[in-house]
């Protein structure tokens, strides 16, 4: 009898351990179900799936028989300038790959997959799938090529030369024509998202996080992994513009948002 009671109360315990596991199990893969689809809202079709491509901005080389080394750099408009270094730097600035690492480390946080790096210099390049570029105009080829499309079409924000007393560079809202000058106390970033004219599927989605520095850069590819969750939209386009305090890390500000055509938050230049 006592045998019988044992066995029973063990069979009971086992049922409901194994009653738990299975809800867990089922809650789990829910979750990790809505999170993967979340992700491929954000970033575009089967991102969730490995779909997804980093681009870095790096400079071409050529290398001299005097023992220098000649670093060509683009200009948006095609014109190459040249600038000479006695050795071998590093090509891709320290922050465009902590740029690179955040949304990497995203990611692979999603679907275990590692994303496809790329470099703006390469040709033949494969642009499906979803493409995340880092890096302004002035230094990816790519972001020119794109800003200059989207310029008569459905443009938000664009890097633009500036005459100011401390910088050169500003963001420009193409909607309102305000420009947002960098100087030595602010710098400015943006955050791009729309249609892959890359691919045929309309889903599928480019992005552009850049700055008129390379902190800008950093600045919006940290702002996307802690607030990511917060980029989805009923439409692809999507246009944030942030604001850096200069030294000051991770102080970025939120001072413009787009959805499609409509302002979402707005904040005027400082100073």
């Amino acid at each position: 009898m006592q045998v019988e009671l044992l066995l029973n109360s063990f069979a009971s315990e086992f049922l409901v351990a194994v009653t738990i596991a299975s809800a867990t199990w089922i809650l789990t893969s829910a979750r990790s179900w809505r999170t993967r689809r979340h992700f491929d809202a954000v970033f575009g079709r089967s991102a969730s799936k490995g779909q997804v491509g980093i681009l870095l901005s790096a400079l071409a080389i050529k290398e001299s028989d005097n023992g220098y080394v000649d670093v060509l750099k683009r200009e948006p408009d095609g014109r190459e300038t040249t600038r000479r270094f006695t050795r071998l730097r590093g090509l891709i600035s320290k922050k465009d790959v902590g740029a690179f690492e955040q949304i990497a480390s995203l990611s692979n946080s999603i679907n275990k997959l590692p994303v496809r790096l790329m470099v703006d210099d390469e040709q033949n390049q494969d642009l499906t799938g979803n493409i995340v570029l880092l890096g302004g105009p002035l230094s990816n080829a790519l972001v020119a090529r794109l800003q200059s499309a989207w310029r008569g079409r459905n443009g938000f924000f664009e890097f633009s030369p500036y005459e100011h007393d401390h910088g050169t560079v500003a963001v420009r809202d193409m909607k309102t024509d305000e420009y947002f000058p960098t100087d030595e106390h602010f710098e400015y970033a943006i955050i791009l998202r729309d249609r892959n004219p890359y691919d045929s599927h309309a889903k599928r989605r480019i992005w552009i996080m850049a700055g008129g520095g390379v902190d800008g850069t950093l600045s919006a590819a940290q702002y996307v992994r802690n607030n990511w969750r917060d980029l989805k939209t009923r439409k692809a386009p999507l246009a944030i513009l942030l604001r850096l305090s200069r030294g000051i890390p991770a102080s970025y500000e939120v001072i413009r948002r787009y959805e499609a055509d409509k302002l979402i938050s707005v904040a005027g230049p400082k100073g």
